[in-house]
């Protein structure tokens, strides 16, 4: 007897071209022509499409028809297809791109906690639950997230999510940590989205350094912006030798060692930097400039002078921006073995340094005690510590 197909179902905020849905759900269609060298190979299937925006490139319909899936109008005929009850094996939960408003401090309002709520739903009304990804953090909100950590650990859903970029090779080669002396200072640098590749770069920054150095959280935040920023350069709040060092070991021209250089002498006011102070003291300062710095890049200084480089490979457009395939295969290896390969904890981290960073960039200069970000997840969240005040991004971040 032939055993039943794996079946998927997929919710996501829209599906149009370079979209997260596109790069993920399109090569589960029809892999790309480089996927072989990432380990993708589809061996389940595509059942169903959700999607809560159609724009005019929309591709959900096309691919549903050209594909014979079903195009469903809601997230409970998608999980049923039609039939009443769980009808699927697995839920990809694509709130990533579209269309939503975002909040004084930057952050987009993706609707990520309202489609868990209702894939969460299903689960309690069928009595069982599936395994779930999850594209990228959790909410820009932070009681949000917290809820839907816990709502996972309570309900023991198989679930894996976050970032793709954690599980894309690092160059010239991974950071080491085995045999070193203690981690000093980290600087990273980031670019394009500020709050979007904030998170991608944290997240990155937990899986190479905080997780394998056995940092336990963080104690507090503070950001700089426009003049702020260099105020904090000149007074020496991080190392800029450091970043510079990261720049000329990584070499190519863009984030080039010139192109930082240049950055400091014109002290264009478009920058902004995020530092946080781990638990076991350690500073890590993340720099932001649209274009100029344009990789996800870490510099590691150990005691005695001991400098570490590296940055993300993330395989552009040529590879159909390969490292998705890679998660690709993960995502797969998880469902079928409901086994995630990345802490639920990492997560939660991401999410909530990302929250609390943008806040900070709203007051800038002014650390933000967070001891509840932390690897033990307390069960209660804390009362809200973060500043409702006036944003001040209008000149240095467009």
């Amino acid at each position: 007897m032939t055993p039943s197909p794996f079946r998927i179902a997929v919710i996501a905020t829209v599906y149009r071209p370079d979209s997260h849905a596109d790069v993920i759900v399109s090569r589960w269609l029809e892999p790309f022509h480089t996927d072989h060298l990432y380990g993708w190979e589809p061996k389940t299937q595509i059942a169903s499409i959700y999607v809560e925006q159609v724009p005019e490139n929309d591709m959900a319909a096309a691919k549903c028809r050209e594909f014979g899936l079903l195009a469903a109008k809601s997230i409970e005929e998608a999980l049923t297809l039609g039939t009443g009850e769980l009808a699927v094996d697995a839920v990809l939960l694509i709130g990533e791109h579209g269309d939503y408003p975002v909040t004084p401090y930057l952050q987009k309002m993706y609707p990520r906690k309202e489609l868990f709520d209702a894939v969460v739903d299903l689960f309690r009304r069928n009595g069982k639950v599936l395994p779930l990804f999850f594209d990228k953090h959790f909410s820009y909100n932070t009681a949000f997230a917290h809820e839907i950590y816990w709502t996972v650990r309570d309900m023991g859903i198989p679930f894996f999510g976050g970032s793709s970029l954690p599980f894309a090779e690092l160059a010239p080669a991974p950071l080491s940590f085995e045999g070193r002396p203690p981690v000093k200072e980290v600087v990273a640098v980031y670019h394009d989205s500020v709050e979007a590749y904030l998170y991608h770069a944290l997240e990155v920054n937990e899986s190479a350094i905080s997780e394998k150095t056995g940092n336990c959280g963080v104690q507090s935040v503070v950001a700089w912006g426009g003049e702020d920023f260099w105020k904090a350069v000149d007074e020496g709040a991080f190392s800029w030798e450091l970043l510079e060092e990261l720049a000329g070991r990584l070499g190519g021209e863009e984030g080039s060692l010139e192109a930082y250089r240049k950055l400091r002498a014109d002290r264009e006011e478009q920058v902004a930097g995020y530092q946080f102070i781990g638990c076991d003291g350690v500073k890590t300062t993340f720099v932001w400039h649209r274009t100029a710095l344009r990789h996800w890049a870490f510099g590691v200084e150990h005691e005695g002078g001991d400098i570490q480089a590296a940055r993300v490979d993330a395989a552009g457009r040529e590879h159909f921006f390969g490292h998705f395939a890679n998660l690709n295969r993960l995502i797969q290896e998880f469902f079928l073995t409901g086994q995630a390969p990345a802490p639920l904890e990492r997560l939660y981290m991401s999410t909530m340094t990302t929250a609390v960073a943008m806040h900070a960039l709203g007051q800038s200069g002014t650390p933000i005690a967070v001891p509840w970000i932390h690897r033990n997840v307390p069960r209660e969240m804390p009362p809200d510590t973060l500043p409702d005040c006036p944003p001040a991004f209008a000149t240095w971040v467009k």
